[in-house]
């Protein structure tokens, strides 16, 4: 058999419903030299009797068990086992267009040393509708990657769609694979990232069909529930782009400014926290976990600014305009969460 120019790891579990159709828009690819890697991972027998006829039926599947137990050891066991020059992850509930991995491929053998390529992703589901919290994000999403300045927005939300990217498998292995990785898993690959210099490159072509059901991993697992996505994202906060030599404000005392202000106090790290009605009727101070909380205006320069809150646009133009008038810049001195 030809080496295969792409790999695809896919981890397994419960995927028999969807997986036919994703394998079959695999199948019909532009591009024919790839390899999938099905990682079974305590899968269930019509998951893995599904992945096993259709790998007897093309030899460019192949199914591995799990060396481990979870996605994050299905995904190394993938990794180890890969042989294309670029490697990239699946999940089994999705839809990919033709030219998917034709389009990655090429933009990454044009691209320059570690570059990450990405395209549009597009919700569906079977039921007709996709809810309107998933259409913000897909659209957020991609506006945000075809910014030249994605990386600003790196504490917002995860950058990359979890099955929606291709590298070269030789730096993902440099940048220690997928080993040591924290749930939500997906999102602490991009600060891997993130802390080693890569760039991203979007392509301007929708190239995942993600789609959107009930039983979605995300949706069921506590790994990636609000609170872990927090518990993540404001450690590597901490770990990555915090110093220690600077004031640290936290700037809303809503459901993710107390949040982020649970990692804060559990990791040590002192921070003022600013909140637009920081008063209670008659004048007293509020307090929030036992910490009190002062007005906007208690903001000084110099600092860092960790924003907890996401309003509406002309709101948030007005909230930026404020900390870049102390002298703050998005991404370098203060982050949204």
């Amino acid at each position: 058999m030809n080496e295969p120019l792409v790999s695809l790891v896919m981890p397994l579990r419960y995927a028999a419903r969807f997986l036919p159709a994703m394998l079959d828009s695999l199948q019909e690819q532009t591009l024919m030299q790839w390899e999938l890697l099905m990682i079974l991972d305590r899968a269930d027998s019509e998951t893995s009797r599904l992945a096993r006829e259709a790998a007897d039926h093309d030899g460019r599947l192949r199914v591995l068990e799990n060396r481990g137990r979870g996605i994050i050891q299905a995904l190394e066991t993938g990794r180890l086992n890969a042989r294309g020059w670029a490697l990239g992850r699946l999940d089994g509930d999705d839809k990919l267009p033709k030219e998917r991995l034709a389009q990655m491929l090429a933009a990454l053998q044009e691209g320059e040393r570690n570059t990450v390529v990405s395209g549009a992703v597009r919700y569906f589901s079977a039921a007709g509708s996709v809810s309107p919290g998933y259409r913000r994000y897909e659209a957020w999403l991609n506006a945000n990657l075809r910014n030249r300045r994605a990386w600003r927005q790196v504490y917002r939300e995860c950058l990359v769609a979890s099955p929606n990217w291709l590298m070269r498998r030789r730096e993902l292995a440099r940048i220690g694979g997928f080993r040591g990785l924290q749930y939500p898993e997906d999102y602490d690959l991009v600060f891997r990232w993130y802390r080693r210099g890569f760039r991203l490159k979007a392509l301007p072509e929708v190239t995942l069909y993600w789609r959107e059901h009930s039983e979605r991993t995300s949706r069921r697992s506590s790994y990636y529930q609000q609170g872990s996505f927090f518990q993540l994202k404001v450690t590597r906060f901490t770990q990555l782009d915090w110093s220690p030599q600077k004031r640290l404000y936290l700037l809303g005392a809503g459901q993710k400014g107390k949040w982020a202000a649970r990692v804060l106090k559990a990791r040590d790290v002192s921070f003022r926290w600013l909140d637009r009605y920081p008063y209670q009727a008659g004048g007293a101070r509020r307090k929030v976990q036992d910490h009190s909380l002062l007005p906007l205006e208690a903001l000084e320069a110099g600092g860092q600014v960790l924003v907890a809150v996401y309003p509406p646009l002309p709101q948030r133009v007005a909230l930026n305009t404020f900390l870049e008038e102390k002298g703050y810049r998005e991404g370098f001195d203060y982050w949204y969460l």
